[in-house]
């Protein structure tokens, strides 16, 4: 089994005090107008011991993933809070990234470096 390294560039965020301006330097946020706003992230974790990236957000109907560009997976939610996770097990590709899409809007995380296991 291969289980790549996943750089996460969301590490070091404090999710309960970032402000709407980081967010933006962090995500590419798009708002439907007379609406809640987009989706809110709780936690960004990776795991790479258990090859794993979750998600946990409120205001969030589906995440959808893509890698390299393609959408790799969409998985939905039906109300509350929204934990979702991605098993990077055996996947092969350069940049990763997640959209989480909402009644009110959406946002776009920017890559994730997926890097040989090899590679430290």
């Amino acid at each position: 089994n291969y289980i790549p390294l996943i750089k996460n560039r969301y590490e070091n965020v404090d999710w309960d005090t970032i402000s709407y301006d980081n967010m933006k330097s962090l995500f590419e946020i798009k708002r439907n107008e007379n609406l809640i706003g987009s989706p809110k992230i709780i936690s960004v974790n990776v795991d790479n011991y258990q090859g794993s990236i979750q998600i946990k957000a409120l205001f969030a109907d589906r995440i959808e993933w893509y890698l390299d560009e393609e959408k790799i997976k969409t998985n939905y939610n039906t109300a509350g809070l929204f934990t979702t996770e991605l098993k990077v097990k055996n996947l092969i590709g350069k940049n990763l990234k997640f959209k989480l899409i909402g009644i009110g809007g959406e946002m776009t995380s920017k890559n994730f470096e997926i890097l040989p296991q090899e590679v430290l």
